[in-house]
């Protein structure tokens, strides 16, 4: 049984004994929401869907040859399930009235789900699987239950680690600071996301925006606050977006002798994975000490 896309697919193989009669047919009952019905066998004469009655569906199935009182049967159909269930019911064929059929069920392991049940067992202890079984299993992980056509089986979605949707892969600046305190930055960054971006970077105090660019196009940012800015960052063709800005801010005048000039940087709540940062002094400024 494996579980994709809202629906619970079954693959089932049912051995069919009977101790007297014809063995020309068996009828045998299916969920009432069993969908993409399919039946396969040797000697098969054809099937016949009965209307759906108190939540099963009957179903006949006939063969050509009479007094043949032991068949395999294979039996495919499929049923709705929603993801968000805490439960799934699993219904295998039945033979009415009684409900003393044994069934085996091999439940293929869904990534991310937890699957709970009386007497589940995985597939380290699930050694001794039919061939014909193994063969349907191949080599994907799978738990196993021995019990009747009926059996609940206890769901939980496991949380996710979510790795970051987008980083800034390299961040360079160009800073250039005149004697009487004006600052010239210049700021290039490549951003890498995989899905369409609003990016928001926050500036230090400035003046003014001088240019800005998406891409190598002009582009005219939105402002969310006093000091932040925001890019709606989308590049068809490749998974990265270059952006470049050029602002300028008024610091204090420095010292002719000696002094201090605090500068900071824009900031994004990205990952940067490398940063690199070039200022450039007057010629007979020289820088002592750097903090930070």
């Amino acid at each position: 049984m494996k579980y994709r896309e809202g629906r619970l697919s079954y693959d089932c193989r049912l051995h069919c004994q009977a101790g007297d009669g014809s063995g020309l047919a068996i009828d045998l009952l299916l969920p009432g929401n069993a969908l993409e019905l399919t039946v396969d066998g040797e000697d098969l004469a054809g099937s016949k869907l009965g209307p759906r009655r108190d939540g099963a569906r009957r179903m006949q199935v006939q063969w050509e040859t009479r007094d043949v009182l032991d068949r395999v049967l294979h039996l495919s159909y499929s049923v709705p399930q929603s993801p968000l269930a805490t439960s799934w019911a699993l219904a295998a064929p039945r033979v009415p009235p009684d409900n003393t059929s044994r069934c085996l069920f091999a439940i293929m392991a869904v990534d991310g789900l937890e699957l709970n049940g009386d007497n589940l067992k995985d597939s380290v202890q699930s050694r001794r699987l039919p061939e014909w079984l193994r063969q349907q299993v191949g080599a994907v992980d799978f738990l196993t239950a021995e019990t009747g056509p009926d059996y609940q089986l206890r769901t939980t979605w496991l949380p996710r680690l979510e790795t970051a949707q987008a980083t800034v892969t390299r961040a360079h600046y160009d800073s250039r600071l005149v004697e009487d305190g004006a600052l010239l930055v210049e700021a290039e960054y490549t951003i890498n996301h995989q899905a369409p971006l609003t990016w928001r970077l926050e500036l230090p105090e400035m003046e003014e925006i001088l240019r800005c660019e998406v891409n190598g196009h002009s582009a005219q940012p939105v402002k969310r606050g006093d000091q932040t800015i925001e890019f709606s960052l989308h590049n068809p063709d490749q998974p990265t977006s270059r952006v470049t800005l050029c602002y300028a801010a008024r610091l204090e005048a420095l010292d002719r002798v000696e002094g201090r000039c605090d500068l900071e940087l824009p900031r994004t709540g990205l990952f940067i994975h490398e940063l690199t940062w070039s200022l450039l002094l007057p010629d007979e400024y020289v820088t002592t000490a750097v903090e930070g």
